[in-house]
C-alpha cells in the first residue's frame, strides 16, 4: 500500500501520511497551548488567594494577641502573688520550726555531756575498786600457792625433766625411722610419676639391699623397641654428700644404663634446680624431675634414631639410586607429562569453543536489540509524539562499539 495520491485534475502527487502528520501535530500544539494557558491561570489564582489567606491570619494573630496579652499579664501577676504569699508563709512556719529545733539539739547536747561526766567518774570509781580488790586477791593466792604447794611444784618440776629427757630420745629414734621412711616414700613418688608421664617405657624397682641404686626407667620408642636407660637413686636427707656421684657411676655401670639421675632434696651449693655433673649423670631436685626426664629421654630417642639411620645409610642410597635409574620411575615421570598434557589440549578446546559461543549469542542479542530501537522509532515518528519508549532496549554507539 503507498502513502502518495495523485489529483485528478492537476496530476500533483500528494504525501497523505505527512498531510496527516501536520494536522494531528497543529491540532494537538493547540490543544496542549489550550492546556497550558488554563494551568498557569489557575496556578496564579491559587497563588493569590494563598497570598490572601497569609494576609488574613497574620492579621487575625496580631488582634489576637493584642487582646489577650493584658488578660494574661494580669493572670500571672495574680498567680505569682498568691505563690509569693504561700512561700513567704511556709518559711516563716520553717524558720520558726528551725528555732525550735535548734533549742532542742542544745538541751540534749547539755543532758548527753552531764550524763557522760557521770558515766565517767562510775566508771574511774569502779575500776579504782576492782584494782584494789584484784591486788588484794593476788596477794593471797601467791602466799597460799607458795606455802601450800611449793612441795607439789618441785615434784613437778623433777618428773617434767625427766619426761623432757625421755621425749628427746623418743624424737631421735623417731626421726631416724622418719628418714628412711620419707626416703622410701619418695622413691615410690618417683616411680608413680614416672609410670604415668611415661607409660610405654619399663620401669624396674631395685630392692632395698641390692645393688643398683634405685629405680631403672628403660626408655621405648614408638614401636615398642627399646631406645636406651636411666637410672634414678633417690636422696632425702639435710645435706648433700660428693659419694652419691661415685656410687651412681658404679651402679650405672653395673645396671649398664646410659643415663644416671640423683633427685634429692639437699642439693649442692650452688645449685638451685638441677645440675649435669658428668657426661651422662645429673642432680635435680624432685620438683624439677618431670622436666628433665622428658628431655632426657628426647635425647636417647634422637641417639637411637641417628644410630638407626646411620646403620642403614649406605643400603637406602643404593635402593633410592637404582629407583631414580630405572626404567619404573622414567615411565611414571612419562605418564603423568602425558596426562598434564592431554587436559591442556582439552582445556584449550572448551576455551575456544565457550568464546565461539559467546561471541555468537552477543550478535543475535546485539541485532535483536537494534530491531526493536528501528521499531520504536517507526511507531513513534507515524504517530507525531513519543508512544512507545524503549529505554531499557536502547542500545548506545559506545556500548555498540565495544560489542563488536
Amino acid at each position: 500500500m503507498t502513502n502518495h495520491i495523485h489529483c485528478p485534475k492537476c496530476s500533483y502527487e500528494i504525501n497523505i501520511e505527512a498531510v496527516l502528520v501536520a494536522r494531528i501535530e497543529t491540532e494537538q500544539n493547540a490543544k496542549w497551548a489550550t492546556r497550558v494557558n488554563d494551568l498557569n491561570q489557575r496556578e496564579q489564582s491559587i497563588e493569590q488567594q494563598q497570598a490572601n489567606l497569609q494576609t488574613q491570619m497574620t492579621q487575625l494573630l496580631v488582634q489576637e494577641k493584642a487582646k489577650l496579652m493584658p488578660q494574661l499579664k494580669a493572670q500571672i501577676s495574680a498567680e505569682m502573688e498568691a505563690e509569693l504569699t504561700i512561700l513567704k508563709n511556709e518559711l516563716g512556719s520553717k524558720s520558726q520550726q528551725v528555732v525550735d529545733l535548734k533549742k532542742q539539739e542544745g538541751e540534749l547536747l547539755r543532758q548527753k555531756r552531764q550524763l557522760e561526766e557521770a558515766q565517767a567518774g562510775i566508771d574511774a570509781e569502779i575500776e579504782k575498786r576492782l584494782a584494789a580488790e584484784k591486788e588484794q586477791l593476788s596477794t593471797q593466792l601467791k602466799e597460799h600457792f607458795y606455802y601450800d604447794h611449793a612441795v607439789e611444784m618441785k615434784q613437778k618440776d623433777m618428773v617434767i625433766e625427766q619426761m623432757k629427757t625421755q621425749l628427746d630420745d623418743m624424737k631421735r629414734r623417731v626421726e631416724q625411722g622418719s628418714m628412711q621412711l620419707q626416703g622410701e616414700a619418695q622413691e615410690l613418688i618417683i616411680e608413680d610419676m614416672l609410670r604415668y608421664t611415661h607409660p610405654f617405657d619399663l620401669m624396674e624397682e631395685i630392692k632395698k639391699g641390692e645393688n643398683g641404686a634405685d629405680l631403672l626407667q628403660t626408655v621405648r620408642n614408638r614401636l615398642g623397641q627399646n631406645c636406651g636407660s636411666i637410672l634414678y637413686e633417690s636422696k632425702n636427707t639435710k645435706g648433700f654428700s660428693e659419694a652419691w656421684v661415685q656410687k651412681l657411676k658404679e651402679d650405672m655401670l653395673l645396671k649398664k644404663a646410659d643415663l644416671g639421675v640423683i633427685v634429692t632434696k639437699a642439693l649442692p651449693k650452688g645449685v638451685s634446680s638441677f645440675e649435669q655433673r658428668e657426661e651422662n649423670l645429673w642432680i635435680c631436685s624432685f620438683e624439677h624431675l618431670k622436666a628433665l626426664t622428658f628431655v632426657l629421654r628426647a635425647a636417647l630417642l634422637r641417639v637411637d634414631d641417628v644410630r638407626i639411620v646411620q646403620a642403614n645409610q649406605g643400603e637406602k642410597s643404593r635402593m633410592l639410586y637404582d629407583y631414580m635409574m630405572g626404567n619404573e620411575f622414567k615411565n611414571q615421570l612419562k605418564t603423568i607429562h602425558d596426562t598434564f598434557a592431554l587436559m591442556h589440549t582439552s582445556l584449550a578446546k572448551e576455551k575456544n569453543a565457550a568464546i565461539k559461543n559467546f561471541k555468537k549469542r552477543e550478535k543475535e542479542i546485539d541485532r535483536i536489540m537494534l530491531n526493536l530501537s528501528a521499531i520504536a522509532g517507526s511507531i513513534n515518528g507515524i504517530a507525531g509524539q513519543t508512544v512507545a519508549e524503549f529505554a531499557e532496549f536502547e542500545v548506545l554507539e559506545d556500548d555498540i562499539a565495544l560489542l563488536e
